[in-house]
């Protein structure tokens, strides 16, 4: 589950996320930017990971993301208000996570809501193969593209 570092920054506009990084799926590269690759095959309709959302304040207008050793600069400027008043939602690894129209993943399996995360079950609704970018339909959330 993602965490905020609270001794990691001294800056009251910025925090640390620390996420772990589920198996078979690894941070990457393509022609845009940042993605998620599969390092694993996913069968279609099989679990590829449960990820969670950290509800942070609004104050916070931009994080950095610690997947193991690794760090990734993010702003807030794009983020969507959710969870309780005053906050917006941060992801962690799967924040890097690309649309497509034709995606092989869904991420609407709502599993726990609290004060401070949601947590959801990401399912293949395709078979995904080694190599592949894990991308979902941004359309299918609780935002409007």
């Amino acid at each position: 589950m993602l965490f905020i570092d609270e001794e990691a920054t001294t800056n009251p506009n910025h925090c640390l996320i620390r996420s772990p990084l589920s198996e078979g799926i690894v941070v990457g590269q393509n022609k845009y930017g940042k993605c998620l690759l599969a390092t694993k095959c996913f069968e279609k309709g099989s679990s590829v990971y449960v990820g969670s959302c950290l509800f942070i304040p609004e104050k916070i207008t931009s994080y950095t993301i610690m997947i193991g050793t690794e760090s990734h600069a993010v702003d807030t400027v794009n983020s969507v208000k959710g969870g309780p008043e005053g906050h917006r939602q941060a992801y962690g690894f799967d924040g890097f996570m690309n649309h497509s129209c034709d995606p092989n993943l869904v991420c609407n399996e709502v599993l726990e809501t609290t004060d401070k995360h949601e947590m959801y079950e990401s399912i293949a609704i395709k078979t995904i193969e080694i190599g592949d970018e894990i991308t979902c339909d941004y359309a299918l959330f609780d935002y409007t593209c």
